[in-house]
């Protein structure tokens, strides 16, 4: 309930406060979408099958197989989106400043597309194939992955280069530098998040026979998975300029007569 609560409350700070309608934010209110998915449908179905023993092929397993592809993928793919455009913003900020929102809405479908189709597989025939837990993995968390460091990589040697040539243009990229770490604190908490359990997908598919996998391990990595659905809105407040601001106008009067009720 606090992962979509936290993450309706991200969305409508976001869309009700124009100044932080940017091309960043088109990515982040969608991956708050994907974190609601998470929140109201995969969590809810992942407790049923712990209290009721479900397993495969139970309609509740299936579906909740489905939306944990569906959600990883449409989460590390929208972070690898913004980790471009803020890339885009950092090396040519004329550019970005001018370019068409057409491109960010098709970026978006992309992302959704892609995942649709991927969590789609899981229901055919295909999750049997032997290379489909290395095939989903390298799809849905190494190769963004691999796309996001290389990205932040080149994108702070083009920042500090800057700075030192350019005082107007330092400015500038140093705004937009402070926008890419707090988006690099989301994914690292996410990689902190899902890493763990993609390791372990990656070990077992290696040698399923020679990887003894507990309960209490399994359980303690999907715990840790979802948890960044929750740490996310709240990154988005504190650490996004102008966002703390925009959630305090819109709710701090109704958390200040909530204190004092309590």
């Amino acid at each position: 309930m606090s992962i979509v609560l936290g993450n309706i409350i991200a969305v409508s700070v976001f869309l009700r406060k124009r100044k932080l309608r940017t091309r960043t934010t088109y990515f982040l209110v969608n991956l708050a979408f994907s974190d609601i998915i998470v929140g109201s449908v995969g969590i809810p179905s992942f407790i049923y099958i712990l209290a009721n023993s479900v397993e495969f092929p139970s309609f509740v397993y299936i579906l909740w197989n489905t939306i944990d592809v569906f959600g990883a993928t449409a989460s590390i793919w929208h972070l690898m989106m913004i980790s471009i455009e803020r890339f885009y913003a950092v090396g040519w900020p004329f550019l970005h400043r001018i370019s068409s929102k057409k491109p960010y809405f098709c970026l978006i479908a992309l992302v959704w597309s892609l995942s649709v189709a991927l969590c789609g597989i899981t229901v055919t025939e295909a999750s049997r194939w032997p290379y489909y837990t290395l095939f989903v993995s390298v799809v849905s968390f190494l190769w963004p992955l691999s796309v996001i460091i290389v990205v932040y990589i080149v994108m702070f040697i083009i920042a500090s280069k800057s700075v030192h040539h350019n005082h107007r243009q330092a400015q500038g990229a140093e705004k937009e530098t402070r926008i890419a770490k707090a988006i690099l604190l989301v994914i690292g908490c996410f990689l902190v998040a899902w890493g763990p359990f993609f390791g372990l997908n990656f070990a077992y598919w290696a040698c399923h026979t020679c990887v003894d996998i507990k309960y209490e391990v399994i359980l303690a990595f999907k715990v840790l998975q979802y948890s960044s659905s929750l740490a996310n809105p709240v990154i988005y407040t504190l650490r996004l300029p102008g966002c703390y601001q925009a959630f305090m106008e819109m709710y701090g009067h109704w958390l200040s007569v909530k204190s004092l009720i309590i």
